[in-house]
């Protein structure tokens, strides 16, 4: 139907008529034909010109629905999550947004969808982002003094053509994987356990050297009689004098027998004892990982010959944690 009258001029006998943009428009049906619209929209837009103008014609974002929380709120809130979880009553080091979530519900009695916490949390300038662990018992200026006291003295491998070695021990269970094996189509096997767990103890030693090489040994325990044995054998492994630089574990206090030893074979061999909670002056910690999430399957059934083998192939790469000595402390080692 046409439009007979105008509200911002008046009638069409009206002098202004002519010059109302309302006026242009015959017919809601052509008008909405010819923009592809329904005639309820072009209704509504012609209110919105009649009250607002040009202006009211404009798109604007949609307000949304009011904040939940107020401006003295969320900066509460940004002050907690940055004074961590720990300071907030939680047992946990790390932020997650149910967390979060229940931190605003029981401090503001606010409660957000756990699909919200975070948007506001980008809102209030946090991100989602992987922490690097810190030691808390680690002791910096023993560390230090180590660097700067301890370190120069195992330059001399250099000069008398030493090797440097840092050694560890790993424990992994020795369970067989169920993960997959083979067999007949619509047939799953049975596999029988026995509820007892078995464990693979193995010392290990990286040296620093252009071509480094990973040596290690199985033993039933750590104490000091395998630790013993240990340094026995890596002696055998080379004519060079060992540097090996080790924790303050337990199993690395030798008994009378092995200190005895030491003093005798100075000459093959010399330990160096790294300050208490300490590994990240250590390379060969990282050394551990990977056997402990790989399937070893062959240890628990021939541990002196595959399994070894397998071992000593995932862990060889544990030089790429050299990186994780100090700058002024890694160039150090090389022989």
């Amino acid at each position: 139907m046409g439009v007979k009258s105008c509200s911002v001029c008046g009638s069409v006998n009206s002098p202004k008529y002519q010059q109302c943009p309302s006026s242009q428009i015959v017919g809601w049906s052509s008008v909405s034909n010819h923009l592809d619209v329904t005639r309820g929209s072009v209704n509504r837009w012609l209110k919105w010109y009649e009250a607002d103008g040009l202006q009211g014609l404009l798109t604007v974002k949609p307000p949304g629905p009011p904040r939940k929380l107020t401006d003295s709120q969320r900066q509460q809130l940004t002050d907690w999550i940055e004074g961590g979880p720990l300071i907030a009553g939680y047992q946990s080091g790390v932020w997650t947004g149910p967390m979060i979530g229940d931190l605003i519900l029981e401090r503001f009695g606010v409660s957000y969808h756990k699909h919200n916490v975070p948007k506001l949390l980008h809102e209030l300038g946090f991100s989602l982002q992987r922490p690097r662990k810190k030691l808390a018992r680690a002791a910096v200026e023993a560390q230090t003094l180590w660097i700067r006291k301890r370190l120069p003295g195992i330059k001399k491998a250099r000069a008398c053509r030493g090797v440097v070695l840092f050694g560890d021990e790993a424990s992994f269970w020795l369970d067989g994987s169920l993960h997959r094996t083979w067999a007949r189509v619509g047939q799953q096997p049975h596999v029988e356990t026995y509820g007892l767990r078995k464990t693979a103890h193995v010392y290990r030693a990286v040296s620093l050297q252009a071509s480094p090489r990973f040596h290690h040994m199985f033993a039933t325990v750590f104490n000091g009689n395998t630790f013993f044995a240990f340094l026995k054998k890596l002696v055998r492994t080379t004519r060079r004098k060992l540097f090996l630089i080790i924790d303050n574990g337990p199993c690395h206090n030798l008994q009378a027998d092995g200190v005895e030893w030491l003093q005798t074979n100075r000459h093959r061999i010399e330990l160096h004892r790294l300050p208490a909670y300490s590994p990240n002056l250590n390379p060969s910690e990282g050394s551990g990982r990977k056997p402990r999430s790989a399937r070893l399957t062959t240890v628990s059934s021939r541990p002196r010959t595959n399994g070894t083998r397998h071992f000593a192939k995932h862990s060889s790469g544990s030089t790429q944690h050299q990186k994780c000595l100090p700058v002024r402390s890694r160039g150090s080692f090389d022989p």
